[in-house]
């Protein structure tokens, strides 16, 4: 539709066509070119405006009460389209960017309008570096639909991570995976034994976490319930024999107990945003940066959620630890199928070490010093440290650590009440890719 009714080879610096002179433009063909470019730029901003605009339609569902799976199916359609047309206008920018870069036309600054002096000659030179820097803004205004139609997208990605990111602190993961093993163990033919897993029958889930966590001499269970042992019983993952001889009976009633996780279903999102971004065609490098503003929105959300409302036995404890700790492995996982660790660890830095702090065993933890804990979780301020550890639940009648008390050259710092939470305004910022 915009590449209608112009000929290419007109602004073509490898062909004579109009070319006064190797990769030079007379000012008659330069303006062509700026009549031609602003309609581009007319349509593009139009179509892209009215894709956000049917996407912001389904903004009136996004609620807390409705089924996030089900908005996202919903909405997939106009999703992929906004992202299509972003991965467009991302095209036409950098052929724009190549096109003025051949004809010695910097988009970077303005183009040195306004110098023009006495003399006929210095006239046309002056409207030359006029009709420079115009065609220059054109390259900045397709940016600005690039920047928008990527705000866009995102926007309606978070609102619906924002309904089932509450179950990554909330939810007890190993509910799900007891349910998985007893029945795929009722539903095995073959009887075959078991061993004794420290929770770590769910394939999604670290074991080094998950041993590192239940390695200490804590006792009790990381269920919300009470037990006297942290162990829990799984048919081994070695000795499932439904794969070896095609009987998936067991896989698919773990997968099938497995929906009714909110933690799966966040997963969920997070690969059908990515399928409808691998189907747009959009630039690898915009996908990521998508990506990471997620991971960053999650941590975020979740770290001042922690922060604000985790004081006591809600969250500040063990057995929750090793829950949010689980929860974070699985979401790891998924970052590490997408090929995408790099900027999950980047962007989930507060949350994750907040978590594994949580998960170390008690006795562990009440013989660290302030020191030894700041060395081991770089990525918490002094103050948001201080606050885990103030507000940490202990047994009725046993005293906090001296050694938990902030070193004096610290105190100030770790007492800062503004610096506990994340700020969302500290979000990795777009930076447009130079190339196609």
């Amino acid at each position: 539709l915009v590449l209608t009714g112009f000929d290419p080879s007109a602004v073509d610096p490898s062909s004579s066509n109009g070319i006064s002179g190797g990769g030079v433009l007379s000012v008659s063909r330069k303006l062509e070119l700026k009549r031609y470019l602003g309609k581009v730029c007319v349509a593009l901003h139009g179509v892209v405006w009215q894709a956000a605009a049917v996407l912001d339609d389904h903004k009136a569902h996004l609620t807390l009460d409705a089924d996030p799976l089900h908005l996202l199916n919903s909405m997939s359609h106009d999703l992929q389209e906004l992202a299509a047309w972003m991965a467009n206008v991302l095209e036409v920018l950098h052929a724009l960017r190549r096109l003025l870069r051949n004809l010695g036309i910097s988009t970077l600054s303005s183009a040195g309008a306004g110098q023009g002096g006495g003399g006929g000659g210095r006239g046309v030179e002056s409207a030359d570096a006029s009709v420079d820097q115009e065609l220059a803004e054109f390259a900045a205004t397709l940016q600005e639909i690039v920047i928008y139609a990527f705000q866009q997208v995102l926007y309606p990605v978070t609102k619906l991570l924002y309904m089932v990111l509450p179950a990554v602190l909330d939810e007890n993961p190993f509910e799900f995976m007891e349910q998985s093993a007893a029945h795929s163990r009722g539903s095995t033919s073959s009887g075959g034994s078991g061993h004794r897993f420290h929770a770590a029958g769910h394939s999604s889930v670290s074991d080094s976490a998950l041993g590192r966590s239940f390695s200490g001499s804590d006792h009790s269970s990381p269920s919300d319930g009470d037990s006297s042992s942290a162990s829990v019983y799984f048919s081994s993952p070695t000795r499932q024999r439904d794969s070896q001889h095609g009987d998936n009976t067991g896989k698919n009633a773990r997968h099938a107990l497995l929906k009714d996780s909110q933690v799966k279903h966040l997963t969920d999102i997070l690969q059908t945003v990515m399928d409808s971004f691998s189907q747009s065609q959009l630039h690898p490098n915009i996908t990521l940066q998508l990506l990471s503003n997620i991971f960053f929105f999650t941590n975020a959300s979740l770290f001042n959620t922690l922060m604000d409302e985790g004081a006591g036995d809600r969250f500040y404890r063990w057995n929750k630890g090793i829950q949010i700790r689980t929860n974070l492995d699985i979401l790891e996982s998924w970052a590490s199928q997408q090929g995408v660790t790099k900027e999950a660890i980047r962007h989930l830095q507060q949350l994750s070490a907040a978590a594994d702090l949580l998960a170390l065993p008690k006795q562990t933890l009440l013989q660290m010093s302030w020191s030894q804990l700041r060395a081991e979780h770089k990525s918490l301020t002094p103050a948001q440290l201080h606050r885990l550890l103030q507000h940490y639940q202990l047994a009725g009648s046993q005293r906090r650590p001296i050694g938990w008390l902030p070193l004096s050259s610290e105190m100030a710092s770790a007492q800062d009440v503004d610096d506990v939470l994340v700020s969302f305004a500290s979000h990795p910022p777009l930076r447009i890719p130079t190339g196609g």
